[in-house]
């Protein structure tokens, strides 16, 4: 029939009806669009037709209400892109707009122009039928799953292992086999990359052996301790984790290759386990990666003894730092863990309740457990602790904390119906024979749970077998779903429909701010506020995972109910004309419905409610928040990354090759401690400010500053590390071609400083100050005409539709500058200057002919950069960004490294969580002894290798030059990165009280690091120790298994070859004549004879502690001279009459308790604090006593020392004795720091002037007053 656009109502949803497929649901609607000018019909485009399947030259449009279109379920998959939520809600407006748009299946047009690698998974209509077309309203549940997620695999190795199950198989084949699976069914991919995998082994050992003797016996982990280090007392248990492989899924070999590890591991401790070798054999076993013949399979603890929760912590610290190094290509977080435990888990209940904390504030993907064994009588997961109820029938529930986490979700393999003569319930059944029989209920904990030693305790025995029946059927069984969803994991939605309660909106700390617009130009200033405030919204979206967005209900406003925010469609006039397919990825002010301008977000105990105010008020934000959880548990372990390599290992053995030594050898254990907290808050007033023009991005990586108008450095602290996950970075490195090698630069410079430099000295600076050119003229004029072009490209890049002859509005409450479409950059002409600050520009992709970008867009990310390009020197980029879309930034660091290559640069990417990890929240390194190790948030599955230097007598001036000139020379070939001779950007945490400011924390610490041409590795050098890290980017981008498989080979060859320079230099250094000669740096059990089968592990670390330096404790000289000086000047009062007799008589006594003190007192300073001890029986030094004034032990480490001087001032320098020697400290709790002369050192006065909190002490001077100055210094105490 004849058709025009006229005949219907605009938006209106049309049928196509044919003749030839009766029942077909196929929808179009009545708008400009699909209409084709003035033919009598629709334009349809031919993939939706053939998907349709309609054949018919004439077809019937026939209005239908909408609910006959309606779509139920809409199903995304994500492939090759990070997808944040503030993207799906930008998506899901996208497809609310226009009354709802119409969308097919296996058509993803419209999904593509904001998430380009993504596809409809399946459309379901009310009726729960299969739809081809539908549209979306706001009843329609619109949900996304990632084919590309983080992914862990973890696979524990417990005692239960070794024990054979009802099938007659140990349980570590079913573990085998059930891995396989997991790798075949879920991991293989046949398009795009897949998951981004780390595949871990974990275990715990029940202590460490400290004699041949106790290792012989099997039941102990051998391990030398450090020469230096304090000796361990007690047994305690010690817990491994390696890391066998990491990569793209879509690299992974055979899930059999893989299972290789695992099966050499459990067949090696099933052997020892039931007798068949000797734990201490060498006579076979596995080698390398496999070799875990140091860890006793009989001193393994059981599943529920382990250490899961300790496991899932170190993943959810990866997890937290995700905006570090931001991966662009995946989308999602998943835990798998492969296990023979029940779901039993017994643990801390400090450690449990900061693992419930983390995963209600951060709300990742659910953990799922597939264990191997069959499911018990009781409900899983199932957590216990110390002190926790038990013995009754039905366990109250702990205020806090649930018995049966939500957070985790159990399978069971399903190892029995391998069993022929047994189903797969009365399997279930049998199979739970070590067990008790309790009764169930539906809510309450099973009454007892027993552990697998205890017997011979009466049962509760079930009411029926029917219900052991019914039980069985409601088991979560590993089969085809499961492994579905493991490739495709959901993503959490926005909005929730499962509406909290208002009795569970308890938020009593709340604070109101406003924000003013002004980062984009707008005549209209009311609709900017509405775009302003969902970028607000989206920005809590997209920074924290548990976000939810609701609508303000006016109505019950004061009972604080929430209602989810459901867009309703826009009423539009009939003659209205309906907006470009451009101008509809936009969110309007005029599109945007009534029930969208008032919004509230939820997440992590904070509510945020959004309100824009009329005319030229800004918008209104009021933020109610919990108290921040402080929670902290500190942890030690031991590490390894030893991926699997099929390839190498079998050439290697062909071509008879050694493997490398232990020390160089990925097979080394390294020692790892964290301290695991709650995710901090980023400063959300800042971020708003940032969002919405009123502040300018502040940047976040420490190194240096562009200078100020006066020429000075400004200051600058880097605070952008505040914003914590707000905050996006990645990190690239500019490598000219081929212009010198920093070897040249190194020797130039230590000739021009006769070969005295300090530590962190930057020889390009050195070589400036001489003036002396470092590249030929014709060389320099090259690489600086490429550079020319490369800029200029750049700058098209990023700036290359943006229109110059438009002014923008003046806005006075901006405090953002506004860039003139360039970057500032400068290019050295003269070869000889290096002195290089930082400059900035802000990118909005709007201005930038990125393919994906649009007039309309809100997206923005800033750059910073280097503001002089001086070749040979390495040259920065960072972009950091907030709001911004990754397929915006997915195509612009493409770009980018395509211009960098066509003009003949090499950009590397630098890990910025191992270069620059984030600093702890201001409770974790406030109140702890100094430690970088812990005060910084560091990634425990990236270790670096510590080699400690030699004494050197103090001066390591020739060390430092051999070993940079060692490292700098072919093959190694390295080059200067970063190089800092003063300790800089001090941590300050705003939120932290005044008086927890204790001591000072810097992010750049005197030393260099370099890394190798292709950035593969890097090595840090420093006063005291050198570190070896592996870039953990390193596979980031290796989605071809050659190039996988090459990566590894070369940082193997970097690892040996760098370690081989290394040594030699070390030993060298410490056979010469007067130097100290230490143990080696990595020793072996002596049990253990055969190199292939010893447990290496990292010397000069105490076992499980901090890294010790051979500094014996010294104590002070007693000095009798003021005791002297006291009893003669008392004697002398005492010849005169009257009063001075009473005064000498006084004066006297003090001389002779000088006298005394001086004979007993002795003043230690050890390796950790400043001590006060007594002398014993046989001239032994007594423990230090207890303080009569404020109590505790009178030892005080050097880290809480705030100020110390001597009393009269300037005494010690003339070389003359003082009377008192002072010093403050913030050990001693701070309500003793009033007691005695301390009211008067902290008071508002004193502070205003200055003074830093903290106890008081004093004490006569009764020892060598210019040794325990000297000792002050050294030991870095601080003083004002």
């Amino acid at each position: 029939m004849p058709v025009r656009r006229s005949l219907f109502h605009n938006l209106r949803l049309l049928r196509i009806i044919s003749k030839s497929q009766p029942n077909l649901r196929l929808f179009v609607r009545a708008q400009r669009k699909v209409f084709s000018g003035d033919l009598e019909g629709v334009s349809l485009l031919d993939e939706i037709a053939q998907q349709a399947k309609v054949s018919d030259k004439q077809v019937e449009l026939q209005e239908v209400p909408k609910e006959e279109a309606r779509l139920a379920e809409v199903v995304i998959q994500v492939f090759d892109r990070y997808l944040s939520k503030r993207d799906i809600w930008h998506l899901h407006l996208r497809m609310l707009q226009g009354g709802g748009q119409v969308l097919y299946a296996n058509f993803n047009h419209s999904l593509k122009q904001l998430v380009t690698n993504s596809e409809f998974e399946r459309l379901v209509f009310t009726d729960g039928k299969p739809a081809i077309s539908g549209f979306v309203d706001r009843t329609t549940e619109v949900s996304f799953k990632s084919v590309t997620a983080n992914m862990f695999v973890l696979v524990q190795i417990s005692s239960e292992l070794w024990e054979y199950s009802m099938a007659g198989r140990p349980y570590w084949e079913a573990l085998i086999e059930c891995f396989t699976q997991l790798v075949e069914k879920s991991l293989r991919v046949t398009r795009g990359s897949g998951h981004y995998v780390r595949m871990i082994l974990f275990t715990r050992s029940k202590g460490v052996a400290k004699s041949d003797a106790e290792a012989k016996g099997g039941n102990w982990l051998q391990v030398e301790q450090d020469t230096y280090a304090k000796p361990k007392n007690k047994i305690e248990p010690k817990d491994f984790y390696d890391v066998f492989w990491e990569g793209w899924a879509r690299v992974l070999p055979a899930g059999q290759e893989l299972a290789v590890r695992i099966r050499q591991v459990c067949m090696s401790m099933h052997e020892e386990y039931h007798g068949i070798k000797n734990a201490n054999s060498t006579s076979s076993g596995p080698t390398g990666g496999a070799d875990w013949s140091g860890v006793s399979a009989r001193s393994m603890t059981e599943a529920s003894k382990g250490n899961i929760l300790e496991c899932l912590n170190l993943v959810l610290d990866h997890f937290d730092r995700h905006y570090l190094d931001r991966m662009l290509r995946s989308t999602g977080q998943a835990i798998i863990l492969l296990t023979a435990g029940n779901g039993l888990i017994d643990a801390e209940r400090q450690l449990y309740q900061l693992s419930h904390s983390r995963f209600r504030l951060t709300k990742p993907v659910i953990c799922h457990f597939v264990s191997v064994r069959s499911p018990p009588l009781h409900p899983v997961p199932w957590v216990s602790w110390p002190g926790c109820p038990v013995g009754q029938r039905r366990v109250p529930e702990d205020k806090e904390l649930p018995r049966c986490p939500t957070w985790i979700q159990m399978s069971f393999y399903p190892e029995v119906s391998f069993s022929p003569c047994l189903s797969g319930a009365g399997g279930v059944r049998s199979s739970l024979l070590p067990m008790l029989y309790f009764e169930r209920h539906a809510h309450a904990a099973p009454s007892w749970i027993p552990s697998w030693s205890q017997d011979g305790v009466p049962p509760v025995v079930s009411k029926s077998l029917q219900e052991d029946d019914h039980y069985a059927r409601k088991v979560a069984w590993a089969d085809k779903a499961l492994w579905d969803e493991f490739r495709a994991p959901a993503l959490r939605s926005f909005f929730n429909r499962a509406l909290p309660e208002t009795s569970t909106l308890v938020l009593p700390k709340g604070s109101s701010y406003t924000v003013s617009p002004s980062r984009f130009d707008s005549a209209d200033v009311e609709s900017e506020k509405i775009r302003a405030l969902h970028d607000l919204v989206g920005l809590r979206l997209e920074v924290i995972p548990g976000a939810q967005l609701y609508e303000w209900d006016e109505k019950v406003e004061n009972s604080s109910k929430l209602r989810m925010a459901v867009p309703c469609p826009p009423q539009a006039d009939a003659d209205a004309e309906a907006t470009s397919g451009e101008e509809d990825m936009l969110i309007h002010g005029e599109l945007v419905p009534t029930s969208l301008r008032r919004l509230v977000v939820r997440a992590a105990g904070t509510q945020w409610h959004f309100d824009p105010q009329t005319g030229e008020e800004p918008v209104e934000i009021h933020e109610e928040q919990e108290e921040e959880h402080q929670l902290m548990h500190e942890y030690r372990f031991y590490i390894r990354r030893n991926l699997v390599r099929q390839q190498l290992a079998q050439s290697r053995s062909m071509l008879g090759e050694a493997s490398p030594k232990p020390r160089a050898s990925s097979a080394t254990w390294a020692p790892g401690r964290v301290r695991f907290h709650a995710p901090a808050q980023p400063d959300w007033n800042r971020l708003d400010a940032v969002v919405a023009g009123g502040l300018r991005m502040p940047p976040a990586l420490p190194y240096p500053v562009k200078a100020g108008p006066d020429g000075q450095r400004a200051q600058d602290p880097c605070v952008g590390w505040m914003l914590r996950s707000a905050l996006k970075q990645n990190l690239f490195v500019l490598k000219p071609p081929s212009t010198g090698s920093h070897a040249q630069i190194f020797e130039q410079a230590v000739e021009q400083l006769n070969g005295r430099f300090g530590v962190g000295t930057d020889f390009f600076l050195v070589l400036q100050s001489s003036g002396r050119t470092v590249l030929p003229k014709d060389v320099r004029q090259q690489t600086l005409d490429n550079f020319s072009a490369f800029k200029a490209d750049l700058e098209d890049l990023c700036f290359g539709r943006k229109d110059a002859t438009k002014q923008p509005l003046p806005s006075p409450r901006s405090s953002v500058p506004t860039d003139d479409g360039g970057l500032d950059i400068s290019e050295d002409s003269t070869g000889a200057s290096f002195l290089v600050k930082r400059g900035c520009s802000t990118v909005y992709i709007r201005d930038t002919t990125l393919q994906t970008a649009f007039k309309g867009s809100r997206d923005w990310f800033e750059l910073f950069y280097d503001d002089v390009f001086a070749p040979p020197k390495l040259f920065n980029f960072v972009i950091q960004w907030l709001v911004c879309s990754s397929t915006h930034m997915v195509h612009f660091v493409t770009s980018f490294t395509r211009i960098a290559e066509k003009h003949g640069f090499t950009l590397i990417r630098m890990p910025i969580a191992q270069l620059f990890p984030p600093p702890a929240p201001y409770w974790v390194f406030c109140n702890f002894d100094n430690d970088r190790e812990t005060d910084f948030d560091r990634l425990a599955f990236y270790p670096r290798r510590k080699i400690s230097l030699p004494d050197c007598s103090g001066d390591r001036t020739e060390l430092f030059t051999k070993l940079l000139r060692a490292w700098l020379a072919p093959p190694l070939d390295f080059h200067f990165v970063y190089a800092t001779q003063n300790v800089a950007f001090e941590v300050e945490e705003v939120k932290a009280p005044l008086r927890e400011k204790s001591r000072e924390l810097f992010q750049r610490t005197k030393g260099w690091i370099l890394c190798d041409p292709d950035g593969l590795c890097l090595v840090a050098l420093r006063e005291e120790t050198a570190y070896w890290y592996e870039n953990r980017l390193l596979l980031s981008d290796a989605r071809d298994p050659g190039v996988h498989e090459e990566k590894l080979e070369r940082i193997e060859a970097l690892r040996a070859k760098f370690y081989e320079r290394t040594d030699q230099i070390l030993q060298e250094e410490q056979l010469r004549p007067g130097r100290k000669h230490r143990r080696p740096r990595f020793l072996a059990s002596p049990a253990l004879k055969a190199e292939s089968q010893e447990l290496v592990f990292m010397e000069y670390e105490e076992f499980f502690g901090e890294s010790q330096t051979s500094q014996p404790a010294v104590v002070i000289k007693e000095d009798y001279t003021l005791a002297a000086v006291f009893s003669a000047v008392g004697i002398a009062l005492c010849t005169l009459p009257y009063l001075g007799f009473g005064l000498g008589a006084l004066i006297t006594l003090l001389g002779i308790l000088f006298f005394v003190q001086a004979g007993r007192v002795r003043f230690v300073f050890d390796n950790e604090a400043f001590e006060l001890r007594t002398l014993g029986n046989a001239e032994e030094l007594e423990k230090p006593g207890e303080n009569i004034v404020v109590g505790g032990q009178n030892r005080w480490k050097y880290s809480s020392f705030v100020n110390w001087e001597f009393f009269p001032k300037g005494l010690v320098e003339k070389g003359l004795p003082p009377i008192l020697v002072y010093f403050k400290e913030t050990q001693t709790p701070d309500t003793e720091w009033s007691t005695g002369p301390g009211a008067a050192a902290n008071s508002p006065e004193a502070l205003e002037k200055g003074a830093v909190p903290g106890m008081v002490h004093f004490f006569p001077c009764i020892c060598d007053a210019q040794q325990i100055k000297a000792e002050f210094e050294r030991r870095g105490c601080k003083k004002l």
